[in-house]
Order: C-alpha cells, then sequence, then structure tokens
C-alpha cells in the first residue's frame, strides 16, 4: 500500500521532533512511545483514535492517517471476532479513509479503492456493497490504482457471478473496467521503465533513477501479474456466443453511451467476432453517429463503407478510421490496409486512434501477404503507442512468412527465422502482457533457424555476422 511505501512508521518520528509537542499532545503521546519504536502497534488503538479525533486536521495529520494501517489493522489483528471493541476499530479505520479521500481529491480514487480493500479483508460490508464501491472507485482516472484492488475487484466479480449475485453483463463491465485500468498503467510503467533503461544502458543513470528503475519495474510486474490472472481467467467465459447476446440485450440503454460502444466494438473486433454482421454494423452506426456529433472535423470520410448496410437502411458516414476497422472486421483486408495506413499519418487523428490504424493496417497487409507493408506499419504502430508488444509479434510474423524470398540459400533462408526471433523477444521485453506467447513465438521461430549442422556446412562461426535481405544478424 502506498502509505507503507512512502515512509515507515519509525521514521515519522523525526518529523515530529523539534515541534512544540503541546500542539497535540495526543500526537506524541503514541508516536514517542516505547510501544511505537518497538513496532508494537495493537496497544496504541486507543491513544492514536484519540490523535485522530484531536489532531487529524493539524500538521500532524498526514502521519495520523499513514499511522491508522499500521495501528488500526494490528489493533483488528490482535481482537477476536465477536468482540464488541471491533466496531469501533471499523469505523476509524473507514474515517482514516475518508479522509485521506477527502484531504487527496487527486488520489481519491487509489484510497477509495484501498478502502475496498480493507474493508474485504476485515469483512464489513457485504458483497453488493463492496463491488459498488469498486464500481466507483474505478470511475475517471484509473492511473495509478493498485494492482491488488484489481485483482481483488475482479474476483469479487467472479465470486458474485459464480453466485448468480450479478448477470454476466455486469461481469462484463467489471473485466472492462479492470482491463482499461490495465492496460493504462502497464503501458506507462513500459514507457517509463524503458526510458530509465536507456540511461542506465549508457552509464548516465543517477541513484535516485536507479532506485526508480526498480521501484517502477516492481510495480509493473504487480500490474502484469494481475494482468495475467485475469485475462487467464475470462478465456473460457468471454467467447463471442456470449458476448454478442450480452451486447445486444444492452444496446438499448447503453446506445448514448460512445465509452461503452467503443468497448463493444473493440471486443468485436479482437475476439473476430464477425458471425452477426447485421449488430456489428449497428454498433459501427451508432458509434459513427455520436463520434461525428462530438468530432465533427474527424468526421469528412473520403471512402464510401463498401456499400453496407443495416437493417435495410444505408450505412452512415462514418471516419476513415471507423470504416477501415469495420473493413477489417468483414475481412476485406485490401481495403482496410489502404484506408487505416492513410489513417496512420493523418495527425487529425488521436495518437492513440493512429497507432491503432497503424496496427490494424499491418494485420491487413499481413492477411494478403503485403509482408513490407505489415512490417512499415507494425512499426509506426510501436512508434506511436509506447509500451505495445503486439505490432513487434506482427513484425516477427512478416519475418518469418518471408523467408523463403529471403536469400539464394538454404541457409539464409533459414537465417531470417533470427530475425523473427528477436523480434518477438523484443515484444516480450517492452511489454510484459505478451510475454507468454511472445517468448513461445520466439522458441517456435529458433526451430526454423539454421542448426549447429547448417552453420557449419556454411562455414558460419556463432557470433559471426549474417547479412540477409532483412539486413545483419549475429549467428547463434
Amino acid at each position: 500500500m502506498r502509505m507503507k511505501n512512502i515512509i515507515t512508521g519509525i521514521g515519522m518520528i523525526a518529523m515530529g521532533l523539534g515541534v512544540n509537542a503541546q500542539n497535540c499532545p495526543a500526537y506524541f503521546a503514541y508516536s514517542e512511545s516505547a510501544e511505537y519504536k518497538a513496532e508494537n502497534y495493537a496497544p496504541l488503538y486507543e491513544k492514536w483514535k484519540k490523535s485522530f479525533d484531536d489532531c487529524v486536521d493539524t500538521k500532524f495529520g498526514n502521519n495520523i492517517l499513514i499511522d491508522a494501517e499500521y495501528i488500526v489493522t494490528a489493533a483488528l489483528d490482535a481482537t477476536p471476532k465477536g468482540d464488541p471493541k471491533r466496531a469501533d476499530m471499523e469505523a476509524y479505520l473507514v474515517k482514516a479513509f475518508d479522509k485521506n479521500i477527502q484531504k487527496y481529491p487527486k488520489e481519491a480514487n487509489y484510497y477509495a479503492a484501498q478502502k475496498v480493500s480493507y474493508l474485504r479483508y476485515y469483512e464489513i460490508g457485504n458483497n453488493g456493497e463492496w463491488l459498488a464501491a469498486y464500481d466507483k472507485a474505478f470511475t475517471g482516472d484509473a492511473s495509478d490504482l493498485p494492482s491488488s484492488a484489481m485483482s481483488d475487484y475482479f474476483y469479487l466479480g467472479q465470486v458474485m457471478l459464480d453466485g448468480n449475485e450479478i448477470q454476466f453483463d455486469k461481469m462484463l463491465d467489471v473485466y472492462n473496467s479492470i482491463k482499461g485500468a490495465l492496460d493504462k498503467n502497464i503501458e506507462r510503467s513500459n514507457i517509463e521503465i524503458a526510458s530509465l533503461e536507456k540511461l542506465d544502458s549508457l552509464g548516465t543513470i543517477s541513484k535516485q533513477q536507479k532506485a526508480s528503475l526498480a521501484q517502477k519495474t516492481e510495480q509493473r510486474q504487480a500490474y502484469t501479474d494481475s494482468y495475467n490472472y485475469v485475462e487467464g481467467s475470462v478465456a473460457h467465459l468471454y467467447t463471442c456466443d456470449r458476448l454478442i447476446p450480452t451486447y445486444k440485450a444492452q444496446y438499448a440503454s447503453k446506445q448514448n453511451d460512445l465509452n461503452w460502444l467503443n468497448e463493444v466494438r473493440g471486443a468485436l473486433l479482437y475476439n473476430e467476432c464477425s458471425d452477426d454482421v447485421t449488430f456489428a454494423d449497428q454498433v459501427e452506426n451508432q458509434f459513427a453517429k455520436l463520434y461525428c456529433e462530438q468530432n465533427p472535423d474527424k468526421c469528412k470520410s473520403s471512402t464510401p463503407d463498401a456499400g453496407a448496410t443495416t437493417g435495410g437502411q444505408p450505412q452512415i458516414a462514418a471516419n476513415d478510421y471507423s470504416t477501415g476497422l469495420r473493413m477489417v472486421q468483414r475481412k476485406q483486408y485490401s481495403k482496410a490496409a489502404s484506408l487505416l495506413s492513410k489513417v496512420a499519418k493523418d495527425s487529425s487523428y488521436s495518437s492513440s486512434e493512429r497507432s491503432k490504424a497503424a496496427y490494424y493496417a499491418a494485420y491487413a497487409y499481413l492477411q494478403t501477404g503485403s509482408l513490407g507493408n505489415a512490417r512499415s506499419q507494425a512499426k509506426k504502430a510501436a512508434s506511436l503507442r509506447g509500451g505495445w508488444g503486439d505490432p513487434y509479434l506482427i513484425i516477427a510474423s512478416t519475418y518469418a512468412k518471408g523467408a523463403n524470398s529471403c536469400g539464394s540459400t538454404l541457409f539464409e533462408k533459414k537465417a531470417a527465422y533470427w530475425f523473427a526471433a528477436d523480434a518477438a523477444r523484443k515484444a516480450a521485453r517492452v511489454d510484459p502482457r505478451v510475454s507468454s506467447k511472445a517468448n513461445k513465438a520466439a522458441a517456435n521461430f529458433e526451430k526454423g533457424a539454421p542448426t549447429k549442422a547448417d552453420m557449419f556446412k556454411a562455414g558460419v562461426r556463432p557470433g559471426q555476422s549474417v547479412k540477409t535481405c532483412y539486413g545483419t544478424t549475429k549467428a547463434r
């Protein structure tokens, strides 16, 4: 928890030294005690409680709130369930978090999520109350939310789904909230870590930056663990035959929610749910309508949408980005690639839209066998969105698929698989979310690369530079 990371309990004593104890005698009554120095926190609850009541809004308030995690939780842990004293402790634990939320509005979601985690741990409340509180905490800015809360939020949703306390559509909302928060935090961490690693490789990193790198790497791993837990748990649940009926049922009440429509279109595309084209068109139509109302400058489409219709009505004009994604969904890869590659270099679109456009242009080019264009667009996608590993997997696939056309000898053709393996490993390195599949892909590509026998026949030694149509690499 952040409070423990900010400063240790003992360290806070120094912050109070030199200050007139009469400003808040209740604070010094516990913070300068032998128990506090020995980290024997449970007996200090009553003294801490008085300091909270008397001084939480003074200059000692921050220290008192930090100590809440140590002292109140220690007291709860030491008090048997059923003991009437626990009710008072539980109430003050809630008060401490509520005060943090009030004092630090920019971090309100963080403290709100931590509050729910503690309420669940100490069984204060019920599933419905906890889920509603998590829903609120995950609304708005999800940056810097604790990874533990993300895992717990998802687990709570699963428990309630299994117990018929919520329906699948609600669980889908929970999943979307968590996935969005995880993606945001992991990608931010990836970018920050890459920047610090560059300094480290150049030998220009400071001690402070070195410590920051270690902290951010540990934090990213925690987010990645949560991501893998969530994604590993939903694979058997979030199938097209469940997603489409659920989205259809939600459509009437959520059709004017642009964010929801965007989530639906993304889920249908990502999961390749192409069986119900009519519903996909309906979602795209409504998204285009709302999007263009809010962004009229981006809705001057220069390309007709392949004559698509919805419910017998002509497809409304969408922007090129939306149209291109729809073409990918319909497997109209040549048209999609051409249109989306144009969007990727159009500065009137956001960097997020341009990166996705470049990625799906790369995917579409890959399906048509235009490997050079696929590689070019995948590189553009990676450059527009730092910390994203998927484009490198497309790059790896282009190297592997083009191996037979790269070089005049069997050795040269096989050497192309070293490029594929390296690109897959880079995907794993820059984005832990794809590390599992990327490492598996790299291992498979290595199987196609030259063997020691191949290298011996070609007169190539390990570590020697090898030139191919893709560039130069090292034999291994």
